[in-house]
C-alpha cells in the first residue's frame, strides 16, 4: 500500500499543470477605447475575499534542554498570490484592452470585490478514496476547486464624480487531478483569475454598449 501511495504521489506531482502567461492576461481589445484611466484596486476587498493571506506556523523542538523536551511556535502571514494577480491582470486590462495609451488621463477606474465563496468537491475525493485512487490513474479528478465572485467596476470623471457602474457575478470550476490537472493551490489561483477574466470580458462589452455617454461624461469632467 505504501508503495502504490508512492508512485500516485510522484505521478501527481509529474503531471500537474501550472498557470501560463496567456492565463495571466486577457486578449479582448475592445474596438472603441475610452480615453486612459487610471486603475485603481479596492485591494482590502482583494483580501478580505483571499482570507487577507494565509497564516502558517513554525514550530522548532529542542530535546537538548534541562527541562526536557520542549517547543516553541512563531506566525507569519504569507501574502495570498491572487491578490497580486488580480491587480495585475486588472492593470494590465485597462491599459491593453479598455483605454487609449496615450493622452491625458480622463479620470478612474475602480475594482472592488463584493463578494467570494469558494467551494471543494469532497463527494469527488470519498469516491477516488473508496477505489483506492485507481479511477484517477485514468484522468478521473480527485477533487474540483470552485468560486463565485461578484465584482464592481466603477469610472469616475477626473474630478471624481461617478461616472458608470457595473456589478458581475462570474463563476469558475478547476479540476484536481492525478493527470493534466492542478495541485489545489494552482487550482484557486487558476478560478480566481478566471472569474476576474469573465468579469472583464463582460465589462468590455457593456462599456462599449455605454461607450458615447461615458466618453462624453469623461470629457465633462475634464472641461470643468
Amino acid at each position: 500500500m505504501k508503495k502504490h501511495s508512492v508512485v500516485l504521489l510522484i505521478l501527481f506531482l509529474a503531471s500537474c499543470r501550472s498557470l501560463t502567461f496567456q492565463d495571466m492576461r486577457l486578449n479582448d481589445a475592445s474596438s472603441q477605447s475610452l480615453p486612459p484611466l487610471e486603475s485603481i484596486v479596492d485591494a482590502a476587498s482583494l483580501e478580505n475575499a483571499y482570507s487577507a493571506g494565509k497564516v502558517t506556523v513554525d514550530t522548532y523542538y529542542s530535546p537538548y534542554s534541562r527541562y526536557g523536551t520542549y517547543g516553541s511556535s512563531t506566525g507569519r502571514i504569507v501574502k495570498d498570490p491572487r491578490v497580486q494577480d488580480a491587480v495585475n491582470l486588472f492593470q494590465r486590462d485597462v491599459k491593453e484592452n479598455l483605454t487609449r495609451s496615450a493622452g491625458q488621463t480622463a479620470g478612474f477606474i475602480r475594482m472592488k470585490i463584493l463578494n467570494s465563496s469558494e467551494s471543494r468537491c469532497f463527494i469527488c475525493m470519498f469516491g477516488s478514496m473508496l477505489t483506492a485512487f485507481t479511477v484517477n490513474l485514468f484522468g478521473v479528478p480527485l477533487d474540483y476547486h470552485s468560486q463565485i465572485t461578484e465584482y464592481e467596476f466603477e469610472i469616475f470623471d477626473v474630478n471624481k464624480n461617478p461616472v458608470a457602474r457595473y456589478v458581475e457575478l462570474t463563476r469558475s470550476k478547476t479540476p484536481i487531478a492525478l493527470w493534466r490537472g492542478y495541485v489545489p493551490a494552482t487550482a484557486e489561483r487558476r478560478d480566481a483569475l478566471m472569474t476576474l477574466k469573465h468579469a472583464l470580458f463582460n465589462l468590455h462589452r457593456k462599456v462599449q454598449r455605454d461607450f458615447t455617454q461615458i466618453n462624453n461624461n469623461l470629457a465633462k469632467g475634464n472641461a470643468q
